[in-house]
């Protein structure tokens, strides 16, 4: 049984279907989701850019598992290595799964 679920959001196209598949074992395990986005580590100009436009895809993510009745909650980390951060999230708040869209294709 799951009760926090840390789901990694982005701007692929598979990462809709992420989300989906996460909002669906959330309501089946009655957890909470928390939504993450990576901010990458650029020099300053474009940090507000790249925040803005995470900040945009995970206010989207939120409102779609608020629809679907999932309490959810969605914050920013800066990238010190993608797996480490996202690592240290899912420690950080305790979540039991995480769920990342892949782009590859399994035979």
């Amino acid at each position: 049984m799951y009760r926090k679920i840390l789901v990694l959001v982005d701007d692929r196209k598979v990462t809709q279907s992420a989300i989906g598949q996460a909002i669906a074992l959330a309501q089946v395990h009655h957890a909470a989701i928390f939504f993450f986005g990576v901010l990458p580590h650029h020099e300053y100009p474009t940090l507000p850019k790249a925040t803005k436009e995470a900040s945009h895809l995970l206010l989207a993510a939120s409102t779609w598992a608020e629809r679907c009745g999932v309490h959810n909650q969605w914050n920013l980390g800066i990238c010190s290595g993608d797996a480490y951060t996202v690592a240290d999230a899912a420690i950080k708040q305790c979540c039991d799964l995480i769920v990342v869209g892949s782009d590859e294709q399994i035979a």
